[in-house]
């Protein structure tokens, strides 16, 4: 039986997210066993008691609560015996649960939300419904603006998907409006624009104020209506966000 990792919930109740993995009892023990066989003298860990918290599912990368010194993540050798120097098996140190989260879990889980996103992007009938369990735990797991690029790409990848109006997608990035966020979305509409993308530009133009700021918005717009794979969708879309100006 899979159980919760202790430890995770005391500290905020955050949720795990792919390709990290909770972990049950049995594991658990196997994976504690088998760091302290390949702990070396004078490595961080040695002479410390971790106890394994979750593992990412794709490769031997396990988190450890270690107490006195705090968290860990330990690349496990599978070698049974102690490494070969004192920095091995290669380990990184945190303080928290929550440095751990914004260093590792949502750095790891930004790289698989393209393909949570590909892999609902055949159910057109419910695509709208589905991406909403997805960022409903992204939010659950405290996800941030890492996020919002593989999202924009998807985007650029499936331009005539229905995404909803402004559907949980945009609903989940814009909670990251700011320099970053236009970054982001520009950066987006210079590699590949999409009706939709453009549209998210103009919802971010309508409530900027500054005038170097709204000069730089138009101007990706700009470049969007020309950019070579731009097609009629775009264009027209954006000719009409430029009549406003």
């Amino acid at each position: 039986m899979t159980t919760s990792p202790p430890g995770l919930a005391d500290l905020g109740g955050f949720a795990l997210l792919e390709p990290w993995q909770p972990l049950s009892d049995k594991r658990r023990r196997q994976l504690d066993t088998e760091l302290l066989a390949e702990l070396p003298p004078g490595h961080v860990l040695a002479g410390t008691s971790p106890a394994a918290l979750a593992a990412r599912a794709d490769r031997d990368d396990v988190l450890f609560e270690v107490p006195g010194v705090g968290y860990a993540v330990v690349h496990l050798s599978w070698s049974g015996r102690p490494g070969e120097s004192s920095d091995w098996p290669r380990t990184e140190v945190f303080d928290s649960l929550e440095e751990w989260r914004d260093r590792v879990l949502l750095r790891d889980h930004a790289g698989r939300v393209g393909e949570q996103l590909d892999a609902i992007a055949g159910s057109h009938d419910d695509f709208v419904a589905r991406t909403y369990e997805l960022t409903e735990g992204w939010e659950a797991a405290g996800a941030g603006i890492e996020v919002v690029e593989p999202v924009l790409r998807f985007m650029e990848t499936h331009p005539s998907l229905d995404l909803g109006v402004p559907g949980p997608l945009v609903h989940f990035v814009e909670r990251f409006l700011g320099s970053a966020y236009i970054e982001a979305l520009t950066a987006s509409l210079d590699r590949r624009p999409t009706s939709h993308t453009a549209w998210m530009l103009h919802r971010v133009l309508n409530v900027t104020e500054a005038p170097e700021a709204r000069a730089a918005l138009v101007q990706t717009l700009e470049r969007a209506r020309r950019h070579p794979h731009a097609d009629d969708s775009v264009r027209d879309a954006v000719a009409l966000y430029l009549d406003e100006e």
